[in-house]
């Protein structure tokens, strides 16, 4: 079984991780092409993937003809039984050439935009395309947009593997200049996006600080030659000058693992205002580190009926910190939040669980390519 896997600008990272643990667990022949310019490889190898399965090539946009030909080219050299896309460049590039005969399906994480949605609909229409949905919420969106039920499925995230150089809190907590350990550190998870709203974070910080003086806020940074990458950073620089605390700010390299700042985090803050991609909360659980996040659908589907973590209104930065201040007053509480993380890691998020849902899912597309999805899934 062949799998051809499409990346491109708007692929998070998050999902980059995602990609690269099933080209190591799923038992098939991978090959990626990364679309869009050299810092798409490069972001995706940072996150895991084999330097010797991805090949670059050249993109200006979604509507771009390059992008097209080299879709065609991919197929036609590899001759792959699969096309898994994994953004909208890739899946408006897969969608234009008609004759493809390989199973076609892309996996989505974010809600989409009007014009995402209306290359979605374009896709399915040339094609049949299996929609492979992050949260239960987006599986329900797709499915009121009108796009066919059996081709709809809902494949929970998880927790990644750890990639990437290692390096000692000890280290980080040096290059950092953070205070000494008695010191709140509040990560404010995940990067810099229009729908994680980590000023919102970074307020709820700011009140922490009159309680905890010395707190410092850590923001780690998606791939800078982003544009959008670039400016939220800079929104969230002249915010933290509006709140007169842009010294508690430090921002984190993206070669730096999620793994190693959560070892000088003492809290995670995690705001999105919709759902974007989960891992890092994830992350966060499992490495026993609590969580106050803003309810949305898909931070709702990962704490369930668990205490996992504290879900708090979306944009309001008061009750975000008042939740956090509860869990750094009350190490008990925090405790038996951390434990119930871990379980509800373990028993529904972990790595394994989501190698093997996808493996199903290519075998089954593999033997019965027209079989209805809703019961692959």
């Amino acid at each position: 079984m062949r799998i051809l896997h499409m990346i491109d600008p708007s692929t998070p990272e998050d999902v980059l991780l995602t990609l690269a643990l099933i080209t190591r667990r799923v038992e098939a022949e991978h090959q990626v092409l990364a679309l869009g310019h050299q810092s798409v490889m490069q972001a995706a190898t940072a996150a895991g993937v084999d330097t010797g399965i991805i090949r670059y090539a050249r993109a200006a946009g979604w509507w771009d003809p390059a992008g097209w030909h080299s879709v065609h080219r991919a197929y036609y050299l590899y001759q792959p039984d699969h096309l898994h896309c994994w953004g909208y460049w890739a899946l408006a590039a897969s969608a234009v050439p008609k004759q493809l005969s390989t199973v076609r399906m892309v996996s989505l994480h974010t809600q989409p935009t009007p014009t995402e949605l209306w290359l979605l609909r374009m896709a399915s229409r040339r094609a049949r395309w299996v929609v492979l949905c992050g949260t239960q919420d987006l599986f329900e969106q797709m499915r009121r947009a009108g796009l066919p039920r059996d081709q709809l499925a809902h494949v929970p995230p998880a927790v990644p593997e750890i990639t990437g150089p290692r390096i000692a809190p000890a280290q980080l907590r040096e290059i950092l200049e953070l205070p000494a350990d008695d010191h709140p550190v509040i990560f404010l998870g995940g990067t810099p996006h229009v729908h994680n709203r980590q000023d919102q974070g970074l307020w709820a910080a700011a009140i922490l600080q009159h309680i905890y003086p010395q707190a410092q806020a850590l923001i780690r940074l998606g791939h800078l030659d982003h544009a959008p990458v670039q400016a939220h950073v800079q929104q969230l620089l002249e915010f933290a000058q509006d709140l007169a605390h842009p010294d508690m700010m430090h921002f984190i390299a993206p070669d730096i693992p999620v793994q190693t700042v959560l070892q000088v985090a003492d809290i995670m803050l995690f705001t999105p205002d919709q759902d974007v991609d989960l891992a890092v909360m994830l992350q966060a659980m499992a490495a026993g580190i609590p969580v106050v996040a803003t309810s949305v659908p898909g931070t709702v589907d990962i704490v369930g009926d668990s205490r996992s973590a504290i879900l708090t209104p979306a944009e309001e930065p008061w009750p975000l910190a008042t939740a956090a201040h509860q869990l750094l007053d009350n190490p008990q509480q925090a405790g038996e939040q951390v434990l119930a993380a871990r379980r509800r890691v373990e028993t529904t998020f972990s790595s394994a669980k989501l190698a093997e849902r996808f493996a199903s899912i290519y075998r089954q597309l593999y033997v019965a390519p027209q079989q209805p999805l809703a019961m692959l899934a």
